[in-house]
């Protein structure tokens, strides 16, 4: 039994991509394995992920997560959480126990911004030394973390049997807790993933992602001022709702003061249904990590801002030196006066050989696993995990 660990079940595009990347790709490579996924939410995420086979939902560790909200640290590493989980929470970490491994994937959910998340490795800590089973993380974020978590999340991270990220500030990290043995600095998981087509059959119009942050009024301003000077935007504009919570706050402002009528909403469901459907002719601007991400793939070119420091920072800045094409800007001091149709590499033109990196890890990970399933005739011997 392979156990994922994931941030899906707030419908937030970016983490259910991730989960979905992983869960494709495992069901594949791993048809009789059964799997479990540890999510937020999981009834949202058991409809989200309904076509899929041999999938099971749970949400043991996020319970972990959740009790220890408004907790200090001491009562993570006592993992207070567990004598205030009950009977469910017991049969759950049974369940963990009983694992081949443990697979937490990636995103940026294991840092001091949600310090309460440290629970999750806490218990899983402890239930490795307790079970054995191999522990792993991909593609994660881990960046920023308090001075005053320091050497207590280095202590957990030891017991990992690996650990890959996917920013420059999370290897060294890793590497300052003596961990450069059993590290890898590689990418975002969703590179694991197809590259997606463009459509290159339209002239570009401008594409947004926005959130609002904690400044909602900055960014509202903004986007107007995008939209007057953006040529793009003769085209037609898009918005596109990766949060449909949050990102129409900024939407429906914008819509309204606008007076546009030929913005164009792509809600949650429409993307995750069909996609992205951008051009490389089209201009983007994104305040959020995969939107920026997933356009660069598809071969657009743009900018991207953070409205959490250094949160975003770290984020946006990792896709910028991986070679995105992207400029990042501050909001507040943006003179509009910009090359709108700059030519530059994007992820479209080197997304295979980060794949090939990710997939390097991956054999690396679940080298076990194939061996194993070859002999037990449970993945297609002609095959290895990297094809």
């Amino acid at each position: 039994m392979i156990y994922l660990v994931c941030h899906s079940g707030y419908l937030n595009f970016g983490d259910e991509l991730i989960a979905k990347t992983w869960i494709n790709f495992l069901t594949n490579k791993f048809p009789l394995e059964e799997i479990w996924v540890d999510t937020c939410n999981p009834g949202v995420s058991a409809v989200a992920f309904k076509d899929y086979k041999n999938i099971k939902f749970t949400d043991t560790l996020w319970t972990a997560s959740r009790n220890s909200i408004n907790k200090g640290i001491d009562y993570i590493l006592d993992l207070g959480f567990q004598n205030d989980g009950g009977v469910s929470f017991a049969n759950g970490l049974e369940l963990i126990k009983s694992a081949r491994c443990v697979h937490m994937i990636g995103g940026g959910y294991m840092n001091s911004e949600f310090y309460f998340n440290y629970a999750i490795i806490a218990i899983l800590a402890k239930l490795k030394k307790e079970a054995g089973f191999e522990l792993f993380g991909t593609g994660l974020g881990l960046e920023p973390i308090d001075q005053s978590y320091e050497r207590i999340i280095g202590e957990f991270f030891k017991v990992f049997s690996w650990i890959d990220v996917r920013d420059e500030k999370s290897y060294q990290r890793l590497i300052h807790w003596g961990l450069k043995s059993k590290a890898s600095f590689s990418c975002d998981d969703v590179f694991l993933s197809p590259i997606p087509q463009s459509d290159e059959d339209r002239p570009g119009k401008l594409i947004i992602s926005a959130q609002p942050g904690s400044n909602p009024f900055l960014v509202v301003s903004f986007l107007l001022k995008l939209i007057e000077h953006c040529p793009q935007a003769q085209n037609g504009i898009e918005f596109l709702t990766l949060d449909a919570i949050s990102d129409h706050i900024i939407i429906d402002k914008v819509v309204s003061i606008s007076r546009r009528t030929d913005i164009v909403v792509r809600d949650f469901n429409d993307l995750w249904k069909n996609g992205f459907q951008i051009s490389s002719n089209d201009f983007v601007f994104s305040t959020r990590f995969h939107a920026h991400l997933v356009a660069s793939m598809m071969g657009a070119r743009g900018l991207c801002a953070s409205v959490s420091v250094p949160y975003y920072d770290v984020k946006h800045l990792s896709l910028i030196e991986m070679g995105s094409g992207f400029d990042i800007i501050g909001m507040h001091d943006f003179t509009f006066s910009y090359d709108w149709n700059k030519k530059t590499e994007t992820f479209h033109d080197h997304a295979q050989t980060a794949c090939k990196t990710k997939l390097d890890i991956v054999d690396k990970v679940y080298g076990f696993m194939i061996e194993s399933s070859i002999n037990d005739n449970t993945i297609d011997n002609s095959t290895n995990l990297s094809v």
